[in-house]
């Protein structure tokens, strides 16, 4: 039986539920933990939940709002997009010639599962059909037509905006250029309505009917390229997005096909070009759980489609308008009149035309940086005066050009530099006493200074990486112990030390028994929001550049050669020296801003029961990157009264660190644009942060002074912080970590090349690791084995075997390892992520296996699926004998093989497993018949003889992804026997 599917949480309160419930606090959601979690899927479906609340969008399900005349082809292009079936299919309401007759907001929803990716069920993607624009009755009409869009989310998705808005124009619809032109005024209508979100992007164009503009080759490229262009110039003008056009066909039998899409005359693949259009849009604005619920549906499959909520707008020439219906009137009149024009595109129109630009590269980055500008909340030219050019590097995430340069300098956009060494909280390279948790003022290295291309001028011994990222703080110890341990992983050093010897206080955003007691009373909650804008990492300790100072270098001749605890002497010289020059070396920091919020609970100690409701007010207050003095969430329990954000508002005090001075006030975080101003700000007023650092024992730097004081160094630092520390394991950790993300981001390189060559549904939306598991099983790449070459024993990864190599099996009937013979690659894969099982034993070691392959349980040697597996289950391991399994995990990883060798089996990393996949015993009246061992034995054996005769000997890994020819005659053959 498989997993029993869950629906995702509908509400805020069931999501913060099942967030507690899996120990996935405020903490965890608002921390770099997310890495860690990435494995979980349910976990990792709550977070982007979460991001989407963040984000303005609906946690209860997706939404494609739909926009688009009548006779556009809406019914077609969503059937299309999401391969419904005729039972399935969707029909919009038309319109007559006429008469406007489609005059209600409709909502139909489909509902798909999500088994293999989230392991949820029921996730909803609702399509919003809206009344057409130019309604026969009139402008008045119109605005009512408008209105019931705009009163649907506002009552039915709790004023949230759309996933996305698709934009549907007829492609022969000469209408559309110019600011009077029905485009145009339909745009400025949509902006009206405020589900455009310029921050975080949410639109595509999409041209229908494309065919009629061509359908040779050549005539449909030049003109479907011109229109796409002109469209996508409207968009930028009139919504202030810089969005994708798509052109699609509606009638799609006369086409190509090619696998699950078909072929515009241009070589485009469509549907897929919608669906990549999509996708980029939610991928850029960072809408994961839109992408996933998006992904799903356009998946072919079962799917669920219903109509959901309706608004019907009202007859303005027999309704009586309410009050809000006439101020929407009002404000679409002047809407549709043109209203104020937005200085930046404004600036970005005139630029274009004032410097010629023709080139659509060109265009496109011009309007791809007033985009970014959008997305940092800059609203008007007022708000560049605290950019500077070289600075926007670090927001926009493409290459600014010359002409993108030059247009920044056009809107009044400054060249300045950032000077980190001349800022007072200058941490890189700089001692730090870790005793007392502060930075040390002696300078340790010469300084010399090194410009960047970000406009940040640093130590010429570091390296600068742009990081853009908000961090929140609010953790929570019962103990002081606990929250110095805690404080010593933020600082990267593993530690097994005398907590009692560190005199420092919580830092902010770190508090001491705020979460264990119920009294609220006397007690400040510190909150600690970090804007992150770069990393500034030190370079080689042992090259050439490194200088330090002659003030160090003399401190260093100044120290006993040998460390002698019992005398008091040498103690005190080794201690005024760490005194002066700290017991480690900042070697990597980060670089932005801060705020703290420090609430004084002591005032709803008769309100509230506990503090957690406070907290989590906090952590809801700032979901939008503001402090929203509206939100609140339930308390604790059922007897808990809500604490609303403006009480704790109202009683807290606000530290600043970074940015420009005038917005180092209390009223700035609640605030949206100010927040957005204060971050923007960070780009020419930085400063550096502590909260995370990594930390190099100062003994490293004595070693390159005079080597032989190094020990004694050393083991005066274990005698002073009283325990052994190590960061050389940390540093092997982070190595290992960042050499996985460089794994996992040559895997997404590759996943982006397949994703291009895709002709089916599937393979288009495989963003997630393969699971081999319904394809076969297999074993990971790197995993070892013992091989006899020029009769030696030596150690090999399976993945520098050949056929025909003597590798180390097992032999279960005698009990003795065999050297037995590989026979054949089954299944070979060197580039899709794939997700394994890592089992590991009681003494440390372990095996990564896909979920079907088998592997040897127990003393009888009895096979099992790896899925089957649990902790406790035995498994043989050379020259130890029967090991517990102590921990299974799941592990996404690139690379996996299947070797078959003349017994079975064969040892990986010292563990007993079989050659075999997807096989289970025969069985008659519940009694075995057959193992799975035999049965693979059996189908093997034809290949066995063969191979007596064959010259396969000496073939290497076939590269990238291959399937043995023997084991796709199996595959077609014996499917519901076997299967590699």
């Amino acid at each position: 039986m498989g997993k029993t599917l869950k629906p995702p949480p509908r509400s805020l309160k069931e999501l913060a539920k099942e967030c507690s419930d899996r120990g996935l606090t405020n903490e965890t959601l608002d921390k770099a933990s997310r890495d860690k979690l990435i494995k979980q899927k349910r976990s990792q479906l709550l977070l982007n939940i979460w991001d989407a609340h963040r984000m303005g969008r609906s946690i209860e399900k997706a939404s494609i709002l739909l926009v688009g005349s009548s006779g556009v082809g809406k019914s077609s292009t969503i059937n299309h997009l999401f391969g419904l079936s005729e039972e399935e299919s969707i029909t919009f309401a038309k319109t007559s010639d006429s008469k406007s007759e489609t005059r209600t907001t409709t909502e139909y929803v489909i509902e798909v599962d999500s088994p293999v990716r989230f392991e949820a069920s029921g996730l909803k993607l609702g399509l919003v059909d809206t009344p057409g624009f130019n309604d026969t009755d009139g402008t008045k009409q119109d605005a009512c037509n408008f209105y019931s869009i705009r009163e649907f989310y506002d009552k039915h998705m709790k004023g949230c905006k759309p996933n996305l808005v698709l934009i549907l124009i007829q492609a022969t619809d000469t209408r559309i250029q110019g600011e009077n032109s029905n485009l145009a005024k339909s745009l400025r209508c949509l902006k009206s309505l405020k589900l455009i979100d310029t921050k975080y992007p949410n639109v595509v164009a999409v041209l229908t009917w494309s065919t009629a503009l061509g359908e040779r080759p050549a005539k449909y490229t030049k003109n479907i390229t011109r229109k796409k262009e002109i469209v996508k110039e409207t968009i930028f003008e009139f919504l202030n997005v810089h969005a994708p056009v798509v052109a699609l066909e509606n009638e799609i039998e006369d086409l190509e096909e090619d696998g699950e899409f078909t072929i515009l005359p241009d070589g485009t693949r469509q549907v897929k070009n919608l669906y990549s259009a999509c996708e980029q849009v939610m991928k850029k604005s960072g809408d994961l759980y839109g992408h996933l619920i998006f992904n799903e549906a356009f998946n072919l499959g079962k799917k669920k489609v219903s109509q959901g909520k309706r608004i019907q707008a009202k007859n303005a020439k027999v309704s009586k308008l309410s009050k809000e219906e006439n101020e929407f009137f009002e404000f679409f009149t002047q809407a549709l009149a043109g209203g104020t024009p937005d200085p930046l595109v404004h600036e970005a129109k005139e630029f274009i035309e004032k410097e010629n630009l023709k080139d659509n590269k060109n265009i496109t980055e011009i309007q791809s940086l007033v985009g970014s500008l959008k997305k940092m909340g800059v609203n008007d030219l007022n708000d560049l005066n605290y950019i500077s050019s070289k600075g926007m590097k670090l927001k926009h995430h493409d290459e600014i050009s010359g002409n993108g340069e030059k247009f920044l300098n056009s809107m009044g956009v400054k060249d300045t530099t950032y000077h980190v060494g001349q800022d007072s909280a200058a941490v890189i390279a700089q001692g730090y006493n870790i005793l007392n948790d502060s930075i040390v003022p002696s300078q340790i290295f010469s300084y010399q200074e090194s410009d960047t291309k970000y406009g940040i001028a640093i130590p010429a011994l570091a390296q600068l990486k742009p990081v853009n990222e908000t961090q929140t703080f609010m953790f929570s110890y019962d103990t002081k112990e606990k929250l110095i341990q805690d404080r010593l992983a933020h600082l990267n050093v593993s530690l097994n030390v005398d907590v009692s010897k560190f005199n420092f206080s919580a830092k902010a955003g770190f508090n001491l028994n705020s979460s264990t007691s119920t009294d609220a009373h006397s007690k400040e909650l510190s909150f600690y929001l970090e804007e992150r804008m770069f990393e500034l990492s030190m370079g080689n300790f042992m090259s050439n550049d490194i200088v330090l100072t002659e003030d160090f270098k003399n401190a260093v001749k100044n120290l006993p050669k040998v460390f002698n605890v019992e005398d008091a002497g040498v103690r005190s010289k080794f201690e005024q020296f760490f005194d002066r020059w700290g017991h480690f070396v900042v070697t990597k920091a980060i670089g932005g801003g801060s705020v703290e919020l420090r609430v004084n609970t002591s005032s709803f100690s008769s309100q509230f029961k506990d503090i957690n409701s406070i907290k989590g007010s906090l952590i809801a207050s700032f979901n939008s990157g503001f402090f929203n003095t509206d939100a609140s969430v339930d308390g604790s329990d059922g007897n808990s009264k809500t604490v609303t954000s403006k009480q704790i508002f109202d009683s807290s005090t606000v530290k600043w660190s970074g940015g420009a001075r005038e917005f180092h006030k209390k009223r700035t975080i609640g605030d949206e644009h100010m927040m957005d101003t204060w971050r923007n700000s960070l780009i020419t007023s930085p400063t550096m942060l502590t909260t995370d650092m990594y930390l190099e024992p100062i003994s490293t730097l004595i070693q390159l002074v005079d080597e032989t004081k190094c020990e004694a160094a050393y083991e005066s630092l274990k005698d002073f912080l009283g325990g052994k520390f190590d960061v050389v394991a940390k540093r092997q950790a982070d190595a290992k970590e960042a050499e996985r993300k460089r794994k996992e981001a040559e895997a997404e390189a590759e996943r982006k090349r397949q994703q291009e060559e895709a002709n089916t549904r599937a393979k288009t939306t495989q963003s997630t690791p393969s699971n081999k598991g319904k394809g076969g099983g297999c074993i990971h790449l790197d995993s070892t084995t013992q091989v006899l070459r020029d009769g030696a024993e030596i150690t090999l990864q399976l993945k520098e075997l050949v056929v025909g190599d003597v590798v180390l099996g097992y032999d279960t009937k005698k009990k003795t390892p065999v050297y037995t013979k590989l026979i054949m690659w089954a299944h070979t894969d060197k580039i899709t992520p794939t997700k394994f099982l890592h089992l590991e034993l009681e003494d440390g070691s372990g095996i990564k296996l896909t979920m079907e392959h088998l592997i040897m349980v127990g003393e009888s040697y009895c096979t099992k699926m790896a899925k089957h597996v649990e902790e406790g289950d035995l498994l043989f391991k050379k020259n130890v004998g029967f090991l517990k399994v102590s921990k299974i995990s799941e592990v996404v990883e690139t690379g996996f093989c299947c070797p078959i060798t003349e017994s079975g089996n064969i040892m990986v990393n010292g563990i007993l497993t079989s050659c075999y996949a997807n096989l289970s015993d025969i069985c008659i009246f519940g009694k075995t018949l057959i193992s799975a061992q035999t049965v693979g034995r059996i189908v093997s054996a034809p290949f066995m003889a063969y191979r007596k005769i064959s010259k396969d000997d000496g073939k290497a890994m076939v590269s990238d992804t291959h399937y043995h020819p023997y084991v796709m005659f199996l595959r077609t053959v014996f499917r519901p026997l076997i299967s590699y």
